[in-house]
C-alpha cells in the first residue's frame, strides 16, 4: 500500500473530490460521498504573496469506515518571477484510518477516469 501522503496520492485524492461537479470557486460541495470545505487565506506583502488552501475533507460512511483528513497546500509567489519560488501540498488524516482513505479514493477513481472517457 502506498504511503498516504505522497503527491501521487494526494493529486488522485483531489482528482476524485474535484470531479464531484462545482464550480472552481465553491468553497462547500460533496463529491463521492465524502464533504468537502476549503478555505482560502491570502496575505500580500510589499514584494511577496502567500496563498494556503486548506480542503476538510468528511467521508461518513458505515462508524469503522468513516474518515476525515485535511489537504494543504501552501505557496508563495513574486511578482514577476517566471516560476512559482516555492510550493508544497501535504495530507493529513485528522480521524480514521488513511487505509480507509486509499480504499475509497481508488474506488472513486476508477469511477471519475471513467467519466472522462
Amino acid at each position: 500500500m502506498g504511503k498516504i501522503n505522497s503527491a501521487r496520492t494526494v493529486a488522485d485524492i483531489e482528482f476524485v473530490i474535484d470531479s464531484g461537479r462545482h464550480p472552481n470557486d465553491a468553497s462547500e460541495w460533496h463529491a463521492h460521498e465524502v464533504h468537502c470545505v476549503r478555505n482560502r487565506h491570502r496575505f500580500q506583502g510589499a514584494v511577496y504573496e502567500f496563498i494556503i488552501d486548506v480542503t476538510q475533507l468528511t467521508h461518513v460512511g458505515t462508524p469503522r469506515s468513516a474518515w476525515q483528513a485535511m489537504i494543504v497546500t501552501e505557496c508563495w509567489i513574486l511578482p514577476g518571477a517566471r516560476q512559482t519560488p516555492r510550493q508544497s501540498k501535504w495530507l493529513k488524516v485528522v480521524r480514521g484510518k488513511p487505509s480507509d482513505m486509499l480504499t475509497w479514493m481508488r474506488r472513486h477513481r476508477t469511477q471519475a477516469m471513467t467519466k472522462l472517457t
